[in-house]
């Protein structure tokens, strides 16, 4: 049986990586598209030459990715900018990276109907109407530029499914967390921020009052859902689905797990929250568990323990 093929925009990024190594496990080649504008290539080192080959060009170089996609059986797209406060800065730019870049990857795959799962967020949803679950049926109510590039992601990939019959699935991530996660930079994610600020005697920073809540789910966990979404995909039939352990919680709390872990920790520096940044966030995973059994995700507990281990050998 010929090998599988699959073609991962931002697959030397942190989600990209666990997915390239998941589907080498499964057995197929993988052609990594990555522009390295928030990787260095590091992350997929040990997999080049392996089924993996890493292209260092930019998505919206039309042409090379109408090549590239011949052939090919599934399209994961990665590629984004992906901090919520890095678009508020920036919106135009959001818009171009986000938007723009996968409607013109849509047109480029028409004539050649493959899989495409593609990342969405849970961003999408805004605050919503209440502090429950949020499900996928919900009106999608964005606070900022980023949400709302993904709320139109969706809706141009479901066009395209419609009109083209290409199988699409949105993937709407709620907080992913794992190794090779960037803890970096003003738009870092919160667990790999609190990790490094203490491995190296730091205070952590919390934004607001620590007690927004969020889903965190583990990127290993990710990788093996976005296999699952596109064996499950369908011509003409686009869907969307959350992505999270269905648990919700609070910033401070992660705080709290963390420094169980870690020596003599400082206190949390409290800093004022920031603009798009919702209070509240936790995922319906009714339509996720009709794909993959939820009760084999890692545990919140287990998944930081080895999110840190993977730090304190990256120091």
């Amino acid at each position: 049986m010929a090998r599988k093929k699959a073609v991962v925009t931002g697959g030397a990024g942190f989600i990209g990586s666990h997915l390239c190594e998941h589907l080498i496990e499964l057995g197929w080649a993988v052609d990594v598209v990555d522009n390295l504008s928030l990787s260095d290539g590091s992350n997929i080192k040990h997999l080049e030459g392996n089924g993996v080959k890493l292209h260092v060009k930019n998505v919206e170089d039309l042409d090379f990715m109408s090549s590239i996609v011949k052939g090919c059986d599934g399209l994961f797209h990665l590629a984004a900018m992906v901090s919520v406060p890095l678009s508020v800065e920036r919106p135009a730019e959001c818009y171009r990276t986000n938007l723009t870049a996968f409607s013109d990857l849509l047109d480029v795959i028409r004539s050649r109907p493959v899989p495409v799962v593609y990342a969405s967020s849970a961003a999408i949803y805004g605050e919503g109407t209440d502090d429950g679950p949020r499900r996928e049926s919900e009106v999608p109510m964005p606070q900022s530029p980023y949400g709302a590039s993904k709320a139109m992601d969706e809706l141009a990939a479901a066009a395209s499914s419609r009109c083209y019959s290409i199988p699409t699935a949105g993937l709407r991530f709620f907080n992913v967390y794992g190794p090779r996660q960037n803890p970096k930079g003003a738009y870092a994610s919160v667990i790999p921020r609190f990790a490094t600020a203490m491995l190296e005697g730091k205070p952590a920073t919390i934004f607001g009052d620590g007690e927004q809540t969020r889903d965190f789910i583990f990127v290993k966990d990710v990788a093996r859902v976005m296999v699952k979404a596109a064996e499950q995909s369908a011509p003409s039939v686009p869907s969307v689905m959350n992505v999270g352990s269905g648990r919700r919680e609070s910033v401070s709390g992660v705080y709290r797990i963390l420094s169980s872990m870690v020596q003599n920790p400082l206190p949390p520096e409290f800093l004022p929250e920031r603009i798009g940044d919702i209070k509240h966030s936790f995922a319906d995973l009714t339509k996720l568990s009709a794909i993959i059994d939820l009760s084999s995700f890692v545990g919140l507990e287990e998944g930081i323990e080895r999110t840190l281990a993977y730090y304190v050998g990256a120091k």
